[in-house]
């Protein structure tokens, strides 16, 4: 909250700047003085400096901008899968690999409280540890299937692979979440998030964004033409994140300072990045994923 705070202040000194900066009425006014037609003008000139100053630190703040789309997109069944791929490097010296995949789904089986059964929707999100020498040290990864677009309600099924034969193994499919978001009021979107384990709640907390649009802008060589900043809270973590239209999350900064930057991405049949040099390069990994 202390990083939201600071915003908050600065948007707030930007606003009295601009007010103390604006058109004087430079008439004095004292008990029985007439009102003229002069008088009136000069103030109607002064309202609507203002309304114009203020109207521009409206945009620059966001309070009009339209900070929809910005998340990864469901591809329609049968197409191919809509994907990111970023790499994580942590201050342990490991590197995570995170894989988000987002698709419309008609036969994909996961499993619910020990029952497989078919979800319209499927967001699956992989995790794959290197060691400072280059070995896979885990692979594991949770999918959320949500029951619209929306993607208010959801189910978890959490898993792990086997490093070398990488078979794979449900370790949990007892989870769920309710998120209950507010319209995003200026640059903030507050969040209720209702954390369940077998149809029980086990924890409510709130989630707060405050968001700004930032343009067009580069991660590691691909470029974005769209990019929204946000610094969040979830729980009692906070972080600050990029993302771009129609792709979703490029840049994460961790509360830990652990820097995640997007590598490859493959949404509507469009792709940028490179896999080279990475545990996906091969491909049989990244399909235990996607399949």
């Amino acid at each position: 909250m202390k990083h939201i705070t600071s915003l908050f202040l600065t948007i707030s000194l930007i606003m009295s700047a601009q007010a103390l900066n604006a058109e004087t009425i430079t008439d004095t006014y004292a008990t029985g003085d007439t009102l003229t037609a002069e008088t009136l003008n000069n103030i109607k000139s002064a309202v609507n400096d203002n309304n114009t100053r203020l109207t521009t630190v409206e945009a620059v703040a966001g309070v009009s901008a339209d900070f929809t789309g910005y998340a990864l997109p469901f591809s329609a069944d049968g197409d191919p899968k809509n994907i990111v791929i970023a790499r994580r490097l942590n201050r342990d010296g490991t590197i995570n690999y995170l894989i988000r995949s987002r698709y419309a789904n008609s036969s994909e089986q996961i499993s619910i409280q020990g029952v497989n059964t078919v979800r319209p929707l499927i967001a699956n999100y992989g995790f794959v540890t290197v060691d400072s020498s280059g070995t896979i040290t885990g692979i594991n990864n949770y999918i959320e299937a949500p029951l619209t677009e929306v993607y208010e309600n959801y189910v978890i099924e959490s898993s792990s692979f086997d490093t070398t034969s990488l078979i794979k193994t449900v370790d949990n499919d007892t989870g769920s979440e309710l998120w209950s978001c507010g319209t995003t009021v200026g640059v903030i979107q507050v969040c209720n998030i209702d954390v369940r384990d077998s149809g029980a709640s086990t924890r409510d907390f709130e989630s707060i964004r405050v968001m700004g649009l930032l343009g067009a802008g580069e991660i590691d060589g691909i470029a974005f033409t769209n990019m929204r900043g946000s610094q969040r809270s979830y729980g009692d973590s906070a972080w600050y994140e990029v993302r771009a239209k129609g792709i979703g999350r490029v840049l994460k900064i961790n509360h830990d300072r652990a820097v995640e930057k997007v590598i490859f991405y493959q949404v509507d049949g469009n792709a940028d990045g490179s896999l080279a040099g990475t545990p996906f390069a091969a491909g049989q990994l990244l399909e235990n994923f996607l399949r």
